[in-house]
């Protein structure tokens, strides 16, 4: 049943910006002096604090469509240690509006003949599309540093 997969997807998502808040909170700034490693970047964590720092905490809300943004988002809230309240209610609606939106586009056009066909384009076209946003802050904020150097 679609809808219970929703509910049961938008809980997970809910409770794993809880678990990377928490995580961050603890693990405070020790994260930006770790070492880049085979997951982790210091790089992909400088571009969501840029993200974050000009979007606030429509970051979480946003941050849930994009790849890299999505995972360090709680996090760095919790670095910063932001209100938890606040932070919860980011965190709701984002899931509220990215689990919904995705699993029912995909559940009503996965009925369309051509979308069946074309599948492994579309999804190729969606990574692509949704790595743009990434791709450009990465590159603003690299000019950012060698300008400020």
């Amino acid at each position: 049943e679609i809808y219970t997969l929703i509910l049961s997807m938008s809980a997970a998502a809910i409770i794993g910006n809880i678990t990377g808040y928490y995580f961050g909170k603890k693990m405070g700034t020790a994260l930006f002096t770790k070492n880049d490693n085979i997951i982790f970047k210091k790089r992909y964590l400088e571009m969501t604090r840029a993200f974050y720092e000009r979007h606030g905490g429509k970051s979480l809300i946003l941050g849930r469509f994009l790849p890299i943004i999505r995972t360090f988002a709680p996090i760095l809230a919790g670095v910063i240690k932001m209100d938890f309240k606040k932070f919860m209610g980011y965190n709701v609606i984002g899931a509220l509006l990215w689990i919904p939106s995705l699993s029912l586009l995909g559940f009503f056009l996965g009925e369309i003949s051509w979308v069946q066909n074309n599948l492994e384009w579309i999804v190729i076209f969606l990574v692509i599309v949704t790595m743009i946003p990434v791709i450009s802050t990465f590159r603003k904020e690299k000019a950012l540093h060698k300008a400020g150097e």
